[in-house]
């Protein structure tokens, strides 16, 4: 019923076969043959294209007309330029013959695969013969597969070496499997591999001998999915089925086909939702896992199918397939090829030189590989037919492109330079050079070409070029982009010298960055900045320098690939000397040093090193600003100390900070400069020799309640030299031993009041070892009293406690919460009275917390 159907459909288009050659060149594809000759109202189907070792090309196809059904098998010797047939096999009327496969093994034998089915049967089997005289017989055909699962679909058979493995789906949609190997007979029963709605399945052989096995299956929603399964036994089990599209949740996928490629495994297939695009999915660990598909056509949703895939002995992946972006309804035959693995395709190319009759086109393409060429067989309709017939197209390898790569020789010129991976194996004929921005042909090279010398062009500037490589009937490119050198900066000098920097300036000269080198000789150079550093500034300030020392500097320049110039400008400069007062300090001189600076407003702050007490070589620095300008602590951290003396009722002398510090002989801080100790002299002015210090304010404070003091960094506590402080009333200074450099002052103890109204004691409660801030290690302080006042303490039953006096006229005594005794008071509430030689009285209580 459903072949006599097929053949009333296809009485429509019958007419007599005309032989033509369909005219030149087309996209890398050279004329359509049509090499079989519709007569006698024979319409042609499904061709299968191989050929052998000898450049013989052989295609099988099946016809169809009222007088019965029959496989011919066409030969072409001349590569394709015409056909003849070798072989002729035509079954009895009424009975059916169907999708004929050849394949060619080494030896150059046919393998022969087909459909056949007899009037009095309903089912199509499968039936193999062999030819071993390049198909002028063959022999008698082996029926392949069961009566009870006889096949309704195209089959598909691989050959490797002496095993042959045959595939197919039977008329209840299984996937069935017989071969033979090593020459052995197919078995009598077929093994169904798979139990559920399969359909379509394809085979291939890898290197190592693997079978690989294709095909749909369709789910429990009706949907179609590609499954793949390998065999490593040669066919005796096959790994579980895996789903290898995941590129969607809804799948409508049909018949796959493979290819292999040493250990890479490829499968496409014709994906009908959404888009309706042929797909490529591989595997580059033999068939264990597959990455996610990509898309063959480049048509947009427009229907595509029948993708048939091979790879040639480079790796290349060529693919072909029946394409519907020209009309809706009339399909064509397109081509495309993968050089990198089927990452990516080429723009697809048109391979039929005529449009397709409406409604009828080309289809179903068949290909094979061989010398650098591509085959290409398909059943189709021109508009000067009118039934469907067998077409033959011949394309040279589209010419591999060569990787180009670009090297800037002066800021003029770039030498580009290319390996030829064709190898001659695709005969080109030669080179072009586009301009990648405007196509326009910048140099057009012969093929023995490996570079081209790019001239005329500005520094510093970007080329982008297409390199094409053509042969006779294709072309491919490469894309590659390149800067010019950069012109060296120039006009550079020395914009700011100091102890311990230099600051270079200079015109860049539109370079991407810049590098910097460093010499003290003009021999031996470092890099100070290159172009990891991405330098782009043109003034550079180089720090840490020897003082009184002369560098030279080479300044280059770097274009958009950080290729640097080719030469550089230089430019050399001196650091200053120490200031005159300045000494250089040799740690293991034995002579005593002394370092010496003048504030203008106090006198001469003085820092005496006896010899052989330094732990390394350097120089003193005296920081006499440093109460407005410190360096190596932040102006708001000093502040915050001097504010916690003012707390206390002590004083910072105006002008009195002074900053030490020791530094190498490139600038760095020596933190530990001293191996034991120094002297460190402060003056203070005290002009009318009153024994008051000038200019204190508001509170008088004597010369002798002066204190020399250094700033605890940490705790941020102006802390009193330890040790005997030396008042020198005649030479106005506070002198000391020290053992470190840090912050200095002079602090003095404001002087008592001249009454007891203002009388302040804290911390009220007092609660020693709290650490909160009713916790003070001093004890309880008496601020604010006036000269020798006395403090008496007496608990809640009158009984004194403790007394003590104000004895150095700064109006302040601490009680550290003891009897007179020295021993601990206990918690409570005591009264205290506060009394003077005025006769004055302050009462007031306090409380013990412990």
């Amino acid at each position: 019923m459903q072949k006599d159907s097929v053949i009333t459909d296809m009485k429509k288009f019958l007419l007599l076969l005309i032989i033509i050659l369909l005219p030149s060149v087309v996209h890398g594809f050279g004329s359509q043959v049509k090499i079989y000759d519709v007569t006698n109202e024979h319409l042609a189907f499904s061709p299968s294209i191989a050929r052998n070792s000898d450049g013989d090309i052989f295609v099988a196809y099946f016809v169809t007309s009222g007088d019965g059904e029959g496989i011919r098998l066409d030969k072409s010797t001349d590569d394709g330029g015409t056909f003849v047939r070798v072989h002729t096999y035509n079954v009895p009327a009424g009975d059916g013959i169907r999708h004929p496969i050849i394949k060619i093994d080494a030896s150059n034998r046919i393998h022969l695969l087909y459909s056949y089915n007899k009037w009095a049967e309903l089912d199509y089997n499968l039936f193999y013969s062999v030819s071993d005289n390049e198909g002028l017989t063959f022999s008698t055909p082996v029926q392949i597969s069961s009566a009870s699962l006889s096949s309704i679909s195209v089959p598909d058979i691989a050959v490797s070496n002496n095993d042959i493995y045959i595939v197919w789906h039977s008329d209840n949609h299984r996937i069935c499997f017989n071969k033979s190997v090593g020459g052995t007979p197919f078995s009598s029963s077929e093994t169904v591999l798979t139990d559920n709605f399969s359909n379509c399945p394809s085979i291939e052989t890898g290197d190592d001998g693997s079978i690989f096995l294709a095909w749909q299956a369709m789910d429990d929603q009706a949907q179609y999915h590609i499954y793949f399964s390998k065999s490593i036994n040669k066919g005796i089990s096959f790994s579980a089925p895996q789903h290898i599209d995941q590129n969607s949740s809804v799948y409508d996928d049909t018949r796959p086909q493979i290819a292999t490629y040493k250990n890479i495994v490829y499968v496409s297939w014709k994906y009908v939702y959404l888009d309706r695009q042929c797909r490529i999915a591989k595997s580059v660990d033999n068939g264990l896992t597959f990455s996610r598909s990509i898309i063959l056509n480049t048509a947009g949703d427009m229907e595509n199918s029948s993708p048939i895939i091979s790879v040639d002995n480079m790796g290349f992946v060529h693919a072909a397939w029946t394409d519907y972006r020209n009309s809706g309804a009339t399909p064509d035959i397109y081509y495309a090829i993968s050089t990198d693995s089927a990452t990516s395709f080429s723009a697809n190319i048109k391979i039929n030189n005529l449009s397709g009759k409406p409604t009828y086109g080309q289809k179903s393409p068949s290909m094979c590989l061989g010398d650098n060429y591509i085959y290409i067989a398909w059943y189709g309709v021109t508009p000067t037919d009118s039934w469907w017939s067998i077409y033959f197209s011949k394309g040279k390898s589209p010419v591999v492109t060569s990787d180009v790569t670009g090297n800037p020789v002066s800021s003029a010129s770039i030498d580009w330079s290319w390996i030829d991976k064709n190898k001659g194996l695709c005969q080109e004929l030669g080179y072009r050079i586009k301009n990648a921005d405007t196509g326009i042909v910048l140099a057009s090279l012969p093929p023995d070409t490996t570079f081209w010398l790019q001239t005329n062009t500005s520094p510093n500037y970007l080329s982008s070029i297409f390199l094409e490589t053509f042969n006779n009937s294709a072309s491919s490119t490469s894309t590659a982009s390149c800067y010019t050198l950069a012109i060296p900066p120039s006009n550079p000098g020395i914009e700011n010298q100091s102890l311990h920097s230099l600051t270079l300036s200079y015109e860049g000269n539109a370079g991407t960055c810049y590098r910097i080198d460093r010499s003290q000789d003009g021999i031996q150079w470092v890099t100070l900045v290159d172009s990891a550093a991405a330098y782009t500034m043109t003034t550079f300030k180089n720090d840490n320098l020897m003082f009184a020392t002369t560098y030279y500097y080479a300044i280059y320049g770097y274009n958009g690939n950080n290729v640097i110039t080719l030469s550089s400008c230089t430019v050399s400069g001196s650091t200053a000397s120490l200031p005159d007062n300045t000494e250089f300090m040799l740690a293991n001189s034995a002579i005593e040093h002394e370092q010496k600076a003048v504030d203008p407003e106090q006198g001469t702050v003085t820092v005496t090193v006896p010899g052989q007490s330094l732990t390394n070589d350097g120089y003193i620095m005296i920081n006499v600003d440093a109460d407005s300008n410190p360096k190596e602590i932040s102006k708001e951290n000093l502040d915050c100390a001097c504010n916690k003396l003012t707390a206390l009722n002590r004083k910072i002398i105006t002008n009195s900070i002074v900053e030490i510090n020791m530094y190498d002989v490139a600038g760095s801080t020596i933190s530990d400069p001293l191996t034991g100790n120094a002297i460190l002299s402060l003056p203070y002015t005290d002009s009318n020799d009153d024994g008051y210090v000038d200019n204190a304010g508001s509170t008088p404070l004597k010369v002798n309640a002066l204190s020399l003091c250094s700033l605890n960094k940490a705790t941020l506590q102006w802390e009193p030299v330890e040790g005997t402080q030396n008042i020198d009333t005649v030479n106005k200074t506070v002198s000391a031993v020290i053992n470190h450099f840090s912050l200095y002052s002079l602090v003095g103890l404001s002087l008592a009041e001249n009454s007891l109204n203002n009388v302040f004691v804290y911390p009220n409660p007092y609660k020693p070892g709290s650490g909160t801030s009713y916790d003070r290690t001093q004890g309880v302080a008496f601020t604010n009293l006036t000269n020798n006042a006395k403090i008496r303490i007496f608990n809640m039953a009158g009984e004194l406690v403790f007394e003590g006096h104000e004895e150095n006229d700064d109006g302040i005594f601490e009680w550290p919460a003891t009897s007179s005794n020295g021993e601990k008071v206990a918690s409570g509430v005591y009264i205290y009275l506060i009394t003077n030689t005025e006769n004055e009285k302050k009462m007031g209580k306090l409380a013990v917390l412990k």
